[in-house]
C-alpha cells in the first residue's frame, strides 16, 4: 500500500466525493474520511454507501453520522434535522428501501423505518464506527480531542470521551 490520505466533511456532494477519489487515485492508495458523508448535499446515501464498499478507505464517525442516528432513537425530525441535512439524508435512505410515498414515511411510519435500516444493518454500521483512529505518530478523528487545560496533555479517558 502506498500513501495515506485524509479527508473529510464531504456532506453529501457526490461530484466533489468522486473528484477527490480520482485525484488521490485512492485505488492504489489508503484514505482515512474523518466523518460527514451526509447531510446538506443529495448525495449521502451514495458516498456513505460507497465508503463501505471499499478497503481501501477507512471511515471515522463525525457529528454528522450521530445526528442521523439521533433522529432514528428518537423516531423524529427536529427543525435542525429538517434545516441541517439529517433528514433529507433520512429520504435519501428511505428512498432506496421502501417503494412506498418515502416523503412522509418517516413521519408516520417513523418505527417501520427504524426497523428497516436496523435489519438492513444501517444503524448498527454507523453507530458501531470508530471515534478515532491512532497508529504511532497520529491520532485522526472528526472532532477534538479533550485536553487538560493546565498542561495542555490528553486527558487520561479521552478515548472515551464523545
Amino acid at each position: 500500500m502506498g500513501k495515506t490520505y485524509v479527508f473529510s466533511d464531504i456532506h453529501g456532494m457526490w461530484n466533489l466525493y468522486e473528484q477527490i477519489k480520482n485525484h488521490l487515485n485512492i485505488g492504489d492508495h489508503k484514505a482515512i474520511f474523518l466523518g460527514d458523508a451526509c447531510d446538506r448535499g443529495e448525495d449521502g446515501y451514495m458516498i456513505m454507501k460507497d465508503i463501505l464498499q471499499n478497503d481501501n478507505i477507512l471511515y471515522i464517525k463525525g457529528n454528522h453520522e450521530d445526528l442521523f442516528l439521533q433522529m432514528l432513537y428518537n423516531r423524529k425530525a427536529t427543525f435542525t434535522d429538517m434545516t441541517n441535512g439529517t433528514y433529507q439524508t433520512l429520504i435519501e435512505f428511505i428512498s432506496h428501501y421502501f417503494n412506498e410515498n418515502f416523503e412522509d414515511m418517516f413521519y408516520y411510519y417513523p418505527s417501520d423505518v427504524y426497523k428497516k435500516l436496523r435489519d438492513e444493518g444501517i444503524i448498527d454500521f454507523i453507530y458501531d464506527m470508530e471515534d478515532y483512529y491512532e497508529t504511532n505518530n497520529y491520532i485522526f478523528t472528526h472532532g477534538f480531542i479533550p485536553i487538560n487545560n493546565e498542561d495542555m496533555t490528553y486527558k487520561e479517558n479521552w478515548r472515551e470521551a464523545s
